[in-house]
């Protein structure tokens, strides 16, 4: 028992050595970031799609800050599955407030062939006007600046290289008094330094710019048609046609509201099931840092009363520190880990004050949460992929799926 705890607690340590080393690095290039102030040439035509369902937490709000952005030349497509949904109401208060701004609502339907959101962005392109250049989409929970539309296409017709896709991402800002909120903000803040200067980034739904010529070029529609997230199977053809995708810092996306631990549960169990459909191997990669960190905590924990049974600090002589960490292993194993996440979340946490200046307040009174728990969230993250791996089944938005594969879905309700 004591070998296979010291063979996984040193791959763990040099894990968390790695992951600090990465939180540095990340911190380095946002703080190398800055917002693009000018592009040659005349911006391209926009169609901006938001999907949305019922009257979500400070939808009309959310909706009002994408039609407030400063780009010009941009049409917003706001699109339902149902024409009786709330969200329409909020459509025709936002037209007669934005009587100067091109604003089109659809009514989607239902499909049986693809997941609803997917569905209802098939069916708002079919309505984009034809001289639009670009596509651009965003989630009706989350609030985007008033440059988010200008950073997001920027890099689409600067000079050089133009990236097959741009995208940002999200940051769940947690609420006051509402402890699932916290965790569901923390666990998905591991998500974000996913993203950076690399080949490997993926879409993000919510934030995501795309030319309509590459759109059709890596025949996004077809990968959709089947299809229950759109953006990993955006990602996915985007990959297979060989293209980019950049990520802009900058597009990282605040959103807030209260949520339930059932809520928390549901929603990443989700995530992962979705990225084992749908990004096997990271899937994998995640399940097996994961499981391996919390074989070591829970053996750790088996192991500690043993270790201070028999632990006499008078019984050796030297400095008292060393002398802890050469009786003490076990202990000084968990305390080291612990600390290396915390300093992961700590630059994890100072990266993202830079992003989202104006949340400031929000972030530094959470501070606590993004330094003190990401210990506590691998154990979560364990749990949760593990009960990813148990079903392909997943419920969304009041609908039901089985994912048989990432290029098939049946809608079961």
């Amino acid at each position: 028992m004591l070998t296979t705890f010291y063979v996984l607690a040193i791959l763990v340590v040099i894990q968390g050595i790695v992951s600090v080393l990465e939180g540095v690095h990340y911190h380095r290039y946002i703080l190398s970031t800055s917002r693009q102030t000018r592009v040659d040439g005349p911006p391209p035509r926009i169609t901006v799609v938001v999907p949305c369902k019922g009257d979500d937490h400070e939808l009309a709000e959310n909706l009002r800050a994408v039609l407030h952005q400063d780009s010009p030349a941009f049409e917003t497509i706001f699109v339902t599955a149902s024409v009786d949904d709330p969200a329409q109401t909020i459509f025709e208060r936002l037209r007669v407030e934005f009587p100067l701004q091109i604003i089109k609502s659809v009514v989607a339907g239902t499909s049986d062939q693809r997941g609803e959101k997917v569905n209802n962005l098939l069916k708002a392109l079919d309505q984009a006007d034809p001289s639009s250049e670009v596509f651009a989409f965003a989630d009706s929970d989350a609030r985007p600046p008033s440059f988010w539309l200008r950073e997001l296409v920027a890099p689409l017709h600067a000079p050089g290289a133009v990236p097959g896709a741009v995208t940002g991402y999200r940051w769940y800002l947690p609420e006051r008094r509402n402890l699932p909120s916290v965790l569901r903000s923390a666990w998905n803040a591991g998500i974000v330094t996913l993203l950076g200067a690399h080949d490997k980034n993926f879409c993000w739904g919510g934030s995501t710019a795309i030319r309509r010529l590459t759109f059709e070029r890596a025949r996004v529609r077809d990968y959709w048609q089947h299809s229950i997230s759109d953006d990993y199977s955006l990602t996915q053809a985007l990959r297979e046609a060989q293209l980019a995708i950049r990520f802009v810092p900058q597009c990282l996306l605040p959103s807030s509201g209260r949520t339930t631990w059932r809520e928390v549960m549901e929603w990443s169990t989700r995530q992962l099931i979705l990225t084992r459909i749908y990004s096997n191997r990271l899937w994998k990669l995640a399940a097996v840092s994961q499981t391996g960190f919390t074989l070591v905590v829970l053996l750790a924990i088996a192991l500690l009363p043993r270790e201070w049974r028999l632990f006499s600090p008078t019984s050796s002589s030297g400095p008292t520190f060393f002398n802890w960490i050469v009786r003490l292993p076990v202990t000084s194993i968990l305390f080291m880990i612990f600390v290396l996440g915390s300093i992961r979340g700590l630059f994890r946490w100072l990266s993202v004050r830079v992003i989202l200046s104006d949340h400031m307040k929000n972030l530094d009174y959470f501070a606590w949460a993004y330094i003190l728990l990401p210990p506590a969230i691998s154990l979560f993250s364990t749990f949760i992929l593990w009960r990813s791996a148990m079903t392909r089944v997943v419920a969304w938005r009041g609908k039901v799926y089985e994912l048989v594969s990432s290029r098939e879905v049946k809608v079961l309700q």
